[in-house]
């Protein structure tokens, strides 16, 4: 049976943002993880290495993108949409040019693709409009909140709050360093955004698009309905 491109859309997603087993979970037996050159070829490739393996049935599947398995719907609808978040994160990171990478050198999509688990695009799945920035000077690839601005949620915290609430999703605030490196005057152009400063900071940083960088009077308590936070998630290559 030929599977439809909207149903094999709406399949990964469930494999990567439920997890393997929640596409499984009528059978009720354990699915192996998907070979990273698989996962690399994008979502066509992993779903109809599912079926392949016998992880799910065309029928089982046509089950699941009409929400019936608890939890699904939510992420189906998402993703159905548009292009998988692997996809995305794909033709983001082809298009990034040679200065989004601070450590010299481009990795291949096969190595980053390796490294973004179901795990991992969970989290990725939380920022706002997801974006791949490039890699830093640690080696890691670099995630984030993809507006102009910082999330309407996030702001009026100070930095305590900020940087719990961020911790919170699995995710962090952007170093000094990173903001700097990666803000091109694209970042902040009417706000500005909390950045890393430690767990016990008594100074608090903040930065806006034009790269500078601010110590808040009163800061780390300080608070602003101009001041959030754009939330990052770093990945080791």
């Amino acid at each position: 049976m030929e599977i439809p491109k909207s149903l094999k859309s709406a399949a990964l997603a469930l494999s990567l943002t439920l997890g393997s087993g929640a596409a499984a979970e009528a059978k009720e037996k354990p699915v192996p993880p998907v070979p990273a050159d698989v996962r690399a070829q994008g979502g066509d490739a992993v779903v109809d290495w599912m079926i392949d393996k016998g992880v799910i049935t065309a029928e089982e599947l046509q089950k699941h993108v009409a929400g019936k398995v608890s939890g699904a719907a939510e992420a189906v609808a998402d993703v159905a949409e548009g292009s998988t978040l692997l996809n995305r994160f794909r033709s983001q990171y082809d298009a990034l040019p040679d200065t989004a990478f601070k450590v010299g050198v481009k990795p291949s999509w096969k190595a980053v693709a390796a490294k973004l688990t179901s795990d991992v695009l969970a989290k990725a799945n939380k920022l706002e409009d997801p974006k791949i920035y490039g890699v830093n000077g640690e080696g890691q690839l670099l995630m984030g909140d993809g507006g102009n601005e910082v999330p309407s949620f996030t702001l009026g915290k100070n930095y305590f709050d900020s940087r719990s609430a961020t911790k919170v999703h699995g995710l962090s605030l952007m170093t000094e360093g990173e903001y700097r490196a990666f803000n091109n005057g694209n970042m902040e152009l009417e706000g500005f955004t909390w950045l890393e400063g430690g767990e016990a900071s008594s100074v608090a940083l903040d930065g806006c698009w034009n790269v500078r960088v601010f110590v808040r009077e009163g800061s780390p308590k300080y608070e602003s309905s101009r001041l959030g936070v754009r939330r990052v998630l770093r990945v080791s290559l």
